[in-house]
């Protein structure tokens, strides 16, 4: 393969990697009878799999794993060394060649097998692969991988190493598989947006950056016999060594540590099979955001005694269909990454965030309305200015919930300034300006300089996003049960709840769902809703039913909190409940069931997936599940709390920065992890995954599973640790966090054009879950509920 070289010569290692004299993997003891001969090949036993290692016709051996129960082949590689090398830079351009070779030696060890392959180049250097297969704890099967340059010719410039699982059905098309990149594919590739990195199944090798990886695994699910198979990087160390960029696409640098997952219908030399693989160091194709079209390869120095290391774990299920297999991948992959981290304080954290919302929320009389509110945006760096008083009530605005966390804390903590900005909040947004009585659906926005209402910056009104009304409303519910905790009761804001839960029923869909947008009298909004919002499925975008699990919460939530105590009440309670049912029956059937992902919603971008509407369907089902015990309903929250989580960087790598940008980076030396990618179509994250880790747990209680409640302690903790919660940073205010921003390219740069923006949605995420959780548990932090 001809490949453009975009470096300006090679990149040498900064501290050469030269192998130990030992050089040998060190694995825990395998348990009793692990260790065996099945049918007189040598094998590793797990549960429900075995791995066998047998001699092809060139006398070598290759892997093959095999279902316990029937023996059926469900994965294999009879060529598992693989080498790509990179030439020599010619005209600026350079070539890669691929070599593979079987085992030539397997010797049983304490841990299961020490495997070697001597891999030779057409240019005659030699490259050792030992491969050391192992059982990860109770996890199974896992594999670490040592690639060592024994023999070095000028010809050979850099080198990569793959590890590939080809399914064990020897089906040749992609059709017959459904794929699960976290972050890129769910399934397929329907609803991905035109720019994402995965617009097509149709290519012989699709590799993606790890650092794109909420976790950095990769899983095809046969629809034929109903096994999956994964791969994921096992407790990886990612480092550039503060190599801008990671390196530019053909880069040889040793110091470049981090790989790519994906899969692949094409092994040169042999027969077409899918299968998934691991690349290390990282080659992306056949997309990429850092380098544009084409192929971004890295590469490590072919150099003698120069060497790489990585872990993989290979994981292995059997399920009835695609969303359970991801459930299972997922839940298992999980545990084999190191997500710990220290613990940070929520009590402290709620507090900050709370002094930052009372500095900065104002009241403003504007034709004779009265509004307080915070404004738009703050910066993260003292010396900027901050952004206008324009208030939205949900979505990134959030100015309900500000002014529910401010009234709340003001009567616990008996601060009059707080109450007063709190209810000054609350009661504007449940006036007559907001919510006239002609009006079926209240207002969402208010221009706070101009004092009218408008829409997405300009001057008009128009569209009315279901995402918006249920965010605020629920904002308002929430003050209000914050209230009846003190005996403080608001019931103009309870009152204005219902009014609104009332016209939301009246307008739900005969199967059950609800429409994406509304005009304030409940109709469609016509063109102008904007094209951008139209759905990638050619749908009418203000149709656009697949956002219904949006509302599940609130209404459930309204249900609980009306007391049956009149005719009255007693039909509306069962109205809600009604219509929270029939919201969760249609998303179970036409999202969960029929999808397999979660689409859309967010009221600024295209109706593609992303991760918030994973979290809101996990609030959807959860809450379904807890009001209804219907099983249904906990395997889609569980599907969607782990599609959720596959968003969210779950391990951790540093991030440099430009001198510009270094001040507002929280990222330079780590925090990545708790960061979550936004969607497909581009490259940007944000701390959204700070409003999952009180669900996530919520989760747990409901299944036992133990890998939510460490993903809920681990969540809870690192998204503190990318704001300035120890003043380390020297940030406007300590709970602060930079908006939106770019990291997966090692280069940190925000996404706003004006800087490291801090917008009310952060606070609220950080602070709703800590107060749910002190709530529900009477403390701040999870770890003392489960201690």
């Amino acid at each position: 393969m001809l490949i453009p070289l975009l470096t300006l010569g090679l990149v040498g290692c900064s501290e050469p990697k030269n192998e130990s004299l030992k050089g040998y993997f060190e694995g825990p003891d395998a348990p009793e009878g692990a260790i065996a001969k099945v049918d007189g090949h040598d094998s590793l036993l797990i549960t429900d799999y075995y791995l066998s290692f047998i001699k092809n016709e060139k006398d070598k051996y290759g892997v093959y794993f095999y279902d316990k129960t029937d023996k059926n082949l469900v994965a294999y590689n009879e060529v598992p060394a693989k080498i790509v090398v990179r030439g020599v830079e010619s005209f600026g351009m350079y070539e890669t060649y691929d070599f593979v070779s079987g085992y030539d030696s397997v010797v049983a060890t304490n841990y299961g097998y020490h495997c070697i392959s001597i891999v030779r180049t057409r240019a005659e250097s030699e490259f050792r692969v030992m491969d050391s297969y192992y059982i990860s704890k109770e996890h199974g099967f896992a594999l670490n991988r040592k690639v060592t340059v024994i023999k070095a010719k000028k010809r050979d410039a850099g080198f990569e190493s793959l590890f590939m699982l080809k399914n064990g059905s020897h089906l040749q098309s992609v059709d017959n598989f459904g794929f699960f990149i976290p972050g890129h594919l769910y399934k397929d590739t329907k609803y991905n947006a035109p720019t994402a990195l995965i617009t097509s199944l149709y290519n012989p090798q699709v590799y993606v950056k790890e650092t794109r990886l909420g976790l950095p695994m990769t899983m095809i699910y046969n629809y034929t016999n109903e096994h999956y198979l994964s791969i994921v990087h096992a407790e990886p160390n990612i480092n550039v060594h503060g190599e801008k960029g990671g390196g530019a696409d053909g880069a040889i640098d040793d110091d470049l540590e981090y790989g790519s997952l994906g899969f692949e219908s094409e092994d040169k030399g042999y027969p077409i099979d899918i299968g998934i693989t691991m690349c290390y160091p990282c080659a992306e194709g056949p997309a990429t955001f850092d380098s544009g079209a084409g192929w971004a390869r890295r590469f490590h120095q072919v150099e003698e005694r120069h060497f790489h290391e990585y872990k993989m774990g290979l994981v292995f299920g059997k399920k009835e269909s695609f969303n359970d297999a991801l459930v299972d991948a997922y839940e298992k992959c999980y545990m084999y990454v190191d997500s710990r981290c220290k613990r940070v304080e929520n009590e402290l954290v709620y507090q900050q965030n709370i002094d930052c919302f009372a500095a900065e929320t104002i009241s403003i009389n504007k034709n004779g309305v009265l509004a307080y509110g915070m404004p738009w945006e703050l910066n993260v760096d003292k010396s900027k200015s901050k952004g206008p008083y324009s208030f939205q009530m949900g979505f990134v605005g959030q100015q309900t919930s500000v002014g529910a966390h401010l009234f709340r804390q003001g009567l616990d903590k008996e601060n009059e300034d707080y109450i007063t900005k709190g209810e000054g909040i609350l009661n504007f947004w449940t006036s007559d300006t907001i919510y006239p009585a002609t009006n079926l659906f209240p207002y969402i926005w208010w221009n706070g300089v101009g004092g009218e209402l408008h829409r997405m910056g300009s001057a008009s009104y128009a569209t009315i996003y279901l995402r918006m009304l249920c965010d605020g409303v629920e904002g308002i519910l929430d003050a209000y049960l914050y209230g009846k905790e003190y005996d403080v009761i608001k019931s103009a804001w309870l009152d204005y709840c219902v009014r609104f839960a009332d016209a939301l029923i009246s307008v739900q869909n005969e199967d059950g769902s609800f429409n994406r947008a509304f005009t304030k009298d409940g109709a469609i909004p016509g063109d102008e809703f904007g094209d951008k919002n139209i759905g990638y499925d050619g749908s009418d975008p203000a149709k656009f039913k697949i956002n219904t699990p949006i509302a599940i919460r609130f209404l459930c939530k309204m249900y609980d909190t009306i007391e049956a105590d009149t005719p009255q009440n007693i039909a509306r309670k069962a109205a809600y409940k009604e219509s929270a049912r029939r919201a969760a029956d249609y998303s179970y059937t036409n999202i969960y069931l029929e999808m397999g992902k979660y689409v859309g919603g967010t009221c600024d971008n295209a109706n593609v997936v992303d991760k918030e509407a994973a979290i809101y369907a996990m609030f959807g089902f959860r809450y379904a599940y807890a009001l209804f015990a219907d099983e249904r309903y906990e395997k889609a929250m569980r599907h969607a709390a782990c599609t959720s989580l596959s968003w969210t960087f779950m391990y951790d790598y540093a991030c440099p920065a430009n001198d510009e940008d270094i001040a507002s980076c929280p990222y330079v030396d780590g925090h990545v992890m708790g960061t979550s990618i936004i969607a497909t179509g581009h490259a940007g994250v944000d701390g959204f995954a700070c409003y999952m880790w009180y669900d996530i747990f919520k989760v747990y209680q409901l299944t036992g599973c133990e890998m939510y409640k460490k993903a809920a302690i681990t969540l809870q903790n690192a998204v503190k640790l990318f704001t300035d919660y120890d003043s380390s940073k020297d940030w406007t205010y300590p709970c602060l966090m930079v908006e939106a921003c770019q990291v997966m390219d090692f280069l940190f740069k925000p996404t706003n054009k004006d800087g490291s923006l801090w917008l009310p949605w952060c606070g609220v995420a950080q602070i709703n879950p800590i107060m749910y959780t002190y709530l529900d548990f009477g403390v701040y932090q999870l770890e003392d509920v489960v201690l």
